[in-house]
């Protein structure tokens, strides 16, 4: 029996991809940066056997109970990197994992989990033998691929810090779209406000399918083009306002494109609002640098340089994950 141990965190889109190439599912349709967390992580062991039967075992073990749905996914991601990795039909595949977060909290799971996939595959490819493919300069790079063939966000957290993608091939095997940029801030918190715990009403595969149709798809992607420019050089230069007005903008036309898209799809809920106007109401009386931004769903992150003070946390009546983004070599860890 080969065992395998990783572990990825997740991470947060500061200006959204939102829609996918039409010609191949997991190419962007507009680059995207993003912040990779620390503490909101998953950790996974593999455990891989030479198969006994002809179909090949597919299980996994989420937080000690066996969960189907996961390990039917587990075998959808493995069909899907036959082209790349042909010997997984060859193995039987039990997988334990568990979130150092609530799996209910909507902090981008899937992205944190196939990261973390991809990791433990890296490490089974390189226990076989095998050399870095070429085309690749890093590991990471290979791993990243890896990633992005089920989840185009997973692909962000096999790296640390600040994270853009700027892809425009269509090839998988070509080197991934992901690095680093200049790193101004020593540290970026992400409070999130938990408005609700409950299942989205739809994919995010399907929403970003709803982009093929939209009317205003091609003005949103060259406006993300745009502001994944300004927000890397706000970055560099460390400008705090302008980086949060981008990250605020860029929150507030994913909203729009989901509300323009056949059929309307509206996920924000009224605690949602209610809660971002008490965070502009309180920016505005105090001056507290805190900026929205929101993911597939009603849960609000607030990015901000300095803990979130007390008092405005006695306004927002909801649950609160602390998280933080900090600059360190990596935010990976391989046990």
């Amino acid at each position: 029996m080969s065992v395998y141990h990783a572990s990825c965190p997740s991470n947060i889109a500061l200006v959204k991809y939102w829609g996918k190439k039409p010609w191949y599912k997991q190419i962007p349709a507009n680059p995207s940066v993003s912040l990779t967390l620390t503490m909101s992580r998953t950790m996974m062991t593999w455990y891989m056997n030479p198969k006994h039967d002809d179909i090949p075992i597919r299980q996994c073990f989420f937080h000690g109970k066996e969960h189907q749905y996961f390990g039917q996914k587990i075998a959808s991601y493995c069909a899907w990197l036959a082209d790349v990795l042909p010997w997984l039909d060859q193995r039987d595949i039990v997988v334990q994992s568990e979130n150092t977060f609530p799996h209910s909290a909507w902090i981008a799971s899937s992205a944190s989990a196939f990261a973390t996939m991809a990791l433990c595959l890296g490490q089974w490819y390189r226990d076989q033998g095998h050399t870095l493919p070429l085309g690749y300069r890093t590991w990471d790079q290979f791993h990243s691929m890896l990633a992005r063939r089920w989840s185009g966000s997973a692909c962000r957290s096999v790296y640390s810090w600040l994270v853009t993608r700027w892809w425009e091939s269509v090839d998988f095997a070509s080197p991934v779209d992901v690095h680093h940029v200049s790193r101004t801030y020593d540290t970026i918190y992400d409070t999130i406000i938990v408005i609700s715990s409950d299942e989205k009403k739809q994919t995010s595969t399907a929403w970003h399918a709803s982009m093929d149709t939209n009317p205003y798809a091609s003005i949103r992607y060259e406006q993300a083009r745009r502001h994944t420019e300004e927000i890397l050089r706000w970055f560099e230069e460390g400008s705090w306002l302008l980086i949060g007005s981008i990250i605020e903008q860029e929150c507030w036309e994913l909203h729009a494109m989901m509300l323009l898209s056949q059929p309307s799809t509206i996920h924000r809920l009224p605690e949602t609002l209610r809660c971002i106007q008490v965070i502009k109401e309180w920016r505005d009386q105090t001056g507290e640098e805190v900026f929205i931004t929101i993911d597939a769903w009603a849960n609000i992150h607030c990015l901000s340089l300095q803990p979130l003070s007390p008092q405005l946390r006695q306004r927002l009546h909801f649950p609160l994950i602390e998280d933080w983004s900090v600059l360190r070599p990596d935010t990976r860890d391989v046990l």
